[in-house]
């Protein structure tokens, strides 16, 4: 790769490194403003990521001495946060770090005893051994499923599945690169260096831009700290109040609303946000975004099947609903039904 290649190259994980501190700013500012450990310990996680994709960077666009070892320490660093955040979030009351925990910190410890008994070497298979192995703690948490998660157990899911698919890849790619880097080898002319580079990019930029077009990608946690914020009620005013959700949530008024957010609903029906979202949690076991994808995905089915909106467009459906965007629309009535809305149409007239 030419000096031009390896300069354009050192700019995608500087980019990526600044998406990673933006998510993890909004993660941590949501954690400043309602003090649950979830926001808190996946914040943390994205800025520690977000600091060893700026050395990456510096290392492929500077000649300097590379500075492999306190990238390899940052990354140590942030993976337990991940394991935490997880353990956050299966806790069924309050969650505290238990001096246990330090455990998962000591192979950043062993990074400047390596260093200092010249075994430099051993920082990539030290890598490879952490990463490896948080792939086959999640993979194995992967098996009990979302009821692991008293709370919005499926969005939860959701992370632990990617994360486990990050974690085993990033562990292949890391060994991948020791060995082809082995001897003389030259980290600045490493193809699979690319790779791992176009990879982690396009991870960032998915949850970057994943959040602006899908709010539930991050709302879900906002959520989760709201009920979480105060004491529970008791279970049968619990059991009412996701009664009262299930009918005031299939109202036109509300999901046709595309500016409806968990605040709004709950002042509707006369709740504290952090009762509604305990209820909808714990009672209906989705978060707010994802019952209100719900219900306006129902609505939708109803409309594409109405005779006198047969001529209308999927587009004109979408926004009637509430959804802002076509793009959000189609996911998430794929997501439901399986099938996109234009798909749903055809079948139902095929079959009408």
């Amino acid at each position: 790769m030419n000096d031009a290649g390896v300069s354009a190259l050192a700019n995608l994980p500087f980019a990526a490194g600044i998406g990673s501190v933006l998510i993890g700013l909004h993660l941590l500012s949501q954690a400043a403003r309602r003090h649950v450990w979830p926001n808190r310990l996946l914040g943390t996680f994205f800025v520690l990521f977000a600091g060893q994709l700026f050395l990456q960077s510096y290392q492929l666009g500077s000649p300097e001495p590379p500075l492999g070892h306190f990238r390899v320490a940052l990354i140590l660093a942030a993976n337990p946060f991940v394991y935490l955040f997880f353990r956050s979030l299966r806790a069924r009351s309050s969650f505290s770090i238990r001096l246990r925990d330090a455990a998962h910190f000591l192979p950043l410890l062993l990074v400047p005893l390596l260093l200092r008994f010249g075994y430099a070497g051993g920082l990539d298979v030290l890598l490879f051994g952490s990463m490896a192995a948080y792939a086959a703690v999640y993979g194995i948490a992967l098996r009990r499923g979302t009821g692991q998660f008293p709370e919005a157990g499926r969005m939860a899911f959701r992370w632990l599945k990617g994360f486990s698919a990050f974690y085993a890849v990033a562990a292949l790619i890391d060994a991948a690169i020791a060995l082809e880097l082995l001897g003389d080898g030259d980290l600045r002319t490493s193809r699979l260096l690319l790779v791992a580079v176009l990879l982690i990019f396009a991870l960032v930029l998915v949850l970057v831009f994943g959040a602006m077009g899908r709010r539930s990608i991050y709302d879900w946690l906002v959520e989760l700290a709201t009920a979480r914020s105060g004491p529970s009620i008791p279970d049968a005013a619990l059991d009412d109040l996701a009664g009262r959700i299930r009918l005031a949530i299939a109202e036109q008024e509300v999901y046709g609303d595309e500016a409806m957010s968990l605040d709004r609903f709950a002042k509707r029906i006369g709740a504290p946000p952090r009762h509604v979202s305990q209820a909808i949690n714990r009672r209906l076991g989705v978060s707010f975004s994802d019952l209100l994808n719900a219900a306006r995905v129902d609505a939708a089915t109803r409309l594409l099947t109405d005779a006198e909106w047969r001529h209308r467009s999927v587009s004109d459906v979408a926004y009637e609903v509430g959804f802002r965007s076509k793009s959000n629309f189609h996911r998430a009535f794929k997501s439901i039904t399986g099938m996109t809305p234009g798909e749903f149409r055809a079948a139902q007239t095929a079959s009408g």
